[in-house]
């Protein structure tokens, strides 16, 4: 009764284990035990309980309780996810077990009125087991009957899970065939083609003359064929579909077997099995540049447009914006403030040593320069129990072998990685204003001439700890850096110093007569323009604007000199 939830007969989740370690530690006065068996053609389930009091039981009266449970049904479940992952689907719907389906002696069980000492009870019930009950099929294969005595409605004084035989009716066989995946997962991200292939195992005494295997990618329609070589026991076969073209993204590959004819396969846990997880991006390149600014996305949005998320573990990895806290904040939450949206991986409330990253598809440098990658972002570390928590990691990668081999920009982690003052609350997540972000720019230049260059960000836990939440925005991938080198080089226009806080000086070179200059946000909106300009060097202050990467052009009759300055 000290487990009782709210004064009644329900009980917490967290209670479970601590209460049937107390009701197991105590003796009983009855022994109880059951053997059952199901008729195939009729589905007449018979069983036999038998109870022996071993000691004189406290009250006259004990209830008999014969219970039908169910394995193996699909279905939803609120919480399943993070109290229970291991029971969740490659569809996402939860694997229910135990499922009550039928009570044989009632909702309180059958009175037994004698109880003492060298009694001795002898019961057999009989149900006929419908195909269904509210629509959610009997299936005979995943049904335990459990049975116990009570003491009055609630309190059990032992019980016991039945045997389970079934009867077989004549040239009918019982088999046991177990599906496995059997192709091997793409290498990289730019798959073209798959070959689906099962593995089928007979793990039944007799051999199988046919059977059936399917598969399905993305829980579409499946793609069965009939196998009709006869399959030993013990023996193994394999089985390979016609190839198939992947779609970009998350690709999830399931197979099935399944008997008929003179055929009952009585385990039907082993008969489907989610065999291939790979994702794929598209063969073709997204252009030159690619810019990600994720203000097209709404809160909680994780696919996104031209790139895949790799989120094996489910971690929260999605869009926010200032409505995703309560109440939403006062400030946004894009980088350096200057927009709504962000990516957040939300490293405080993932499992230490948890990892994701957000892939971008091809961009082609094949005629880029000193191509470099962009991006802000904020994050930091937290306090929880007078412990500091730092240990949030943050890696750029980029490939041109569509992720066979990887070549790393930025790795940082800890206090190297944190962008503004550790969180004072109690494992307060970081929602970061304005002066929070830092803007960082990224060497992409060994990668010039290549044609096909895919970018990782990824985010994780290190050190068995945890970061703070980490915000990315502003991604901007093959934009040209002149740099101050290059850019003398042209005789034309150099700029410092850059990054800038505020004051940037453009020096001009071999520069005949006037000419302007303008400066663009990443969107391409002009910002500020100056004209009729003819000075060597000219000194503009910028301490107005938001912190962030913008793009310098300066205009002389035809010709257009451009540069990218980073304002932070």
């Amino acid at each position: 009764s000290s487990y009782a939830q709210d004064g009644g007969s329900a009980m917490s989740r967290g209670d479970w284990s601590a209460a049937a370690a107390t009701i197991m530690g105590e003796s009983s006065c009855v022994n109880v035990a059951a053997q059952s068996s199901i008729d195939l053609s009729t589905r007449e389930l018979s069983v036999n309980v038998e109870a022996y009091y071993t000691a004189n039981s406290t009250v006259t009266t004990n209830k008999l309780n014969v219970a039908i449970l169910q394995n193996n049904i699909e279905g939803p479940q609120t919480g399943g996810s993070s109290l229970n992952p291991g029971q969740i689907l490659a569809n996402g719907n939860y694997n229910h077990m135990h499922m009550l389906r039928h009570l044989l002696t009632g909702q309180y069980g059958e009175s037994i009125d004698t109880t003492t000492l060298g009694t001795f009870i002898s019961r057999t019930y009989t149900y006929t087991i419908p195909a269904d009950l509210n629509s959610i099929a009997y299936d005979l294969f995943n049904i335990d009957v459990v049975v116990f005595m009570a003491e009055g409605n609630e309190e059990i004084l032992s019980g016991s899970q039945s045997s389970m035989t079934y009867i077989v009716p004549p040239g009918m066989s019982l088999v046991d065939l177990e599906a496995k995946g059997n192709m091997a997962d793409p290498n990289d991200y730019c798959a073209t083609s798959v070959t689906p292939s099962i593995k089928v195992t007979n793990n039944s005494s007799v051999a199988v003359s046919s059977f059936d295997v399917s598969y399905s990618i993305n829980n579409g329609t499946a793609v069965s064929n009939t196998i009709s070589t006869s399959l030993a026991s013990g023996a193994s076969t394999t089985y390979d579909f016609s190839s198939i073209t992947p779609s970009s993204g998350a690709n999830n590959i399931s197979y099935s077997v399944s008997v008929s004819g003179s055929y009952y396969d009585s385990i039907s846990t082993n008969n489907s099995i989610l065999g291939n997880s790979f994702n794929v991006i598209s063969n073709s390149t997204i252009g030159t540049t690619h810019s990600e600014d994720f203000e097209s996305y709404s809160l909680a949005d994780d696919v996104f447009n031209n790139a895949i998320e790799i989120n094996e573990d489910d971690e929260r990895l999605y869009v926010v914006n200032k409505t995703v806290a309560s109440p939403a904040l006062s400030f946004s939450i894009g980088g350096h403030g200057n927009s709504e949206n962000s990516l957040r991986f939300d490293l405080i409330a993932w499992s230490s040593g948890s990892e994701a990253s957000v892939i971008f598809e091809k961009v082609n440098f094949s005629s880029a320069t000193n191509p470099t990658i962009d991006f802000t972002y904020a994050t930091t570390g937290f306090m929880y129990s007078g412990t500091e928590y730092n240990d949030g990691r943050f890696v750029v990668n980029v490939s041109k072998d569509c992720g066979i081999t990887w070549t790393n920009l930025f790795d940082k982690t800890g206090s190297a990685l944190q962008t503004t003052a550790v969180t004072t609350g109690s494992a307060e997540r970081l929602y970061p204003q304005s002066g929070d972000w830092a803007t960082i720019s990224l060497d992409a230049s060994s990668l010039a001439g290549e044609s096909e260059v895919i970018v990782q960000f990824k985010g994780s836990n290190s050190n068995g700890s945890w970061g703070n939440a980490l915000y990315l925005d502003d991604i901007n991938i093959g934009l040209e850096n002149t740099g101050i080198n290059d850019l003398m080089n042209t005789n034309r226009i150099e700029l410092y110093p850059n990054p800038t806080s505020g004051i940037v000086n453009i020096a001009t070179k071999d520069l005949k007569g006037s000419y302007s200059i303008s400066l663009f946000d990443l969107l391409g909106k002009k910002i500020k323009n100056y004209i009729n300009l003819s000075k060597d060097v000219n000194s503009l202050d910028l301490r107005d604007l938001n912190k962030g990467v913008y793009m310098i052009e300066l205009t002389q009759g035809e010709s257009v000199w451009t540069e990218k300055l980073i304002l932070e």
